[in-house]
């Protein structure tokens, strides 16, 4: 568990997210921000929404069942 405070390196990251994936999966704007988050800082991104991420590939997604 990491305690972090968004910045304008996360949210540029999921802009650049939603920007590629709204049209083609419907991506929400929360969803890109927690991703560009997970992605800057290398972090994996734990979520039983496997649908909401699977298609970003530089992002290390687990699903924990």
């Amino acid at each position: 568990f990491h305690r972090a405070t968004i910045n304008a390196e996360h949210i540029a990251k999921g802009l650049e997210i939603q920007y590629q994936y709204f049209l083609s999966h419907g991506i929400g704007i929360l969803d890109c921000a927690l991703a560009g988050m997970a992605i800057v800082n290398r972090w994996k991104l734990v979520s039983r929404n496997a649908k909401h991420y699977n298609f970003i590939p530089e992002l290390e997604l687990v699903v924990p069942y």
